[in-house]
């Protein structure tokens, strides 16, 4: 075929689609990022420089951007109780500012906000089922980064806390008991919902943390509601 397209200074052959759009497969730039131009041409000889606008009539020559492709360090949190959705951040490289910016979750693709070229964070979708997935991440809604692992997992169960009351204003090692905790480095204790402290994971159905140094008077009756995630 004549039809070709120019990115830069490296020519490519094109497809013929309609009477308003030609498909090309973009080379390979190297080590090259930024904008470069891109043309067309019908004869393979002749090239004439892609305008915005439908009608061809645009004033701004369209460029094309080449990027680093983004990679992901970590994920978190990197599980979430089946039943649940929630808001995860991930860490990673290259995460540049596009319209296009996305993630995926197993074959649930869905926005991504960006905090910064090295952070940005998604709403996970819920699942009724144990499972584990590959995350990635995309600029550009096309080419995705190596996925990294997320795990749909069994809600954590509390079945008994030791000791079950602490001194007021001390902070205290507090044993948890129950079923369902994963080793994991996001695993929290929570305390009337405002409060967190981390947690230890010691087994399935142990974990330690300590209490914060509550006061009376903000915790009527001297009771705490206490959770872990």
């Amino acid at each position: 075929t004549l039809i070709s397209c120019r990115f830069g200074g490296s020519i490519v052959p094109g497809e013929f689609i309609s009477t308003n759009s030609l498909r090309c497969r973009t080379p390979p730039m190297g080590s090259s990022l930024g904008p470069i131009s891109v043309d067309v041409s019908i004869d393979g000889r002749t090239f004439y420089p892609s305008i915005s606008g439908a009608d061809g009539e645009g004033n701004d020559a369209i460029t094309f951007t080449y990027e680093h492709v983004p990679s992901i360090d970590s994920i978190s949190p990197s599980n979430i109780p089946i039943g649940r959705d929630a808001n995860v951040s991930i860490f990673g490289e290259h995460f540049a500012s596009s319209l296009a910016l996305t993630c995926r979750f197993g074959k649930v693709v869905v926005d991504a906000y960006r905090h910064s070229d090295s952070q940005m964070s998604c709403f996970v979708p819920a699942s009724n089922t144990l499972d584990q997935i590959g995350v990635s991440v995309s600029t550009n809604g096309v080419d995705w980064s190596e996925q990294v692992s997320f795990s749909y997992i069994e809600d954590a169960k509390i079945l008994s806390v030791t000791p079950s009351v602490v001194q007021e204003g001390v902070e205290t090692a507090l044993l948890v008991h129950g079923t369902g905790f994963i080793d994991s480095s996001d695993l929290i204790c929570h305390w009337d919902g405002y409060l967190w402290t981390p947690a230890e994971w010691l087994s399935s159905t142990t974990i330690q943390c300590h209490t914060p140094s509550l006061d009376l008077r903000f915790s009527p009756g001297g009771n705490a509601a206490f959770s872990v995630s």
